[in-house]
């Protein structure tokens, strides 16, 4: 009886252990697949889902573009002169 008990108990334990763990599926859950395709004159970056290629979201990454197209210009004015 004793024994049956003890494996009662173990199994109770491995049970709320299992579902106090975070399971595979829901880490894998956390992530997801992406395309990132860039843009290089328009200083941007589009994240794509890469089954259904729907544009998930577009990145800025030249955040001072406007400045920069600026310092280029003039730097051609200079050049030129």
């Amino acid at each position: 009886m004793i024994n049956l008990r003890r494996h009662a108990v173990i199994f109770a334990l491995a049970a709320i252990a299992a579902l106090l763990a975070p399971s595979a599926a829901a880490a894998k859950a956390e992530t997801e697949d992406v395309l990132v395709v860039s843009n290089n004159w328009a200083g941007t970056a589009d994240l794509v889902d890469p089954g259904t290629f729907e544009r998930l979201e577009r990145i800025n990454v030249i955040p001072d573009a406007e400045e920069r197209i600026a310092e280029n210009y003039r730097a051609a004015i200079r050049r030129l002169a």
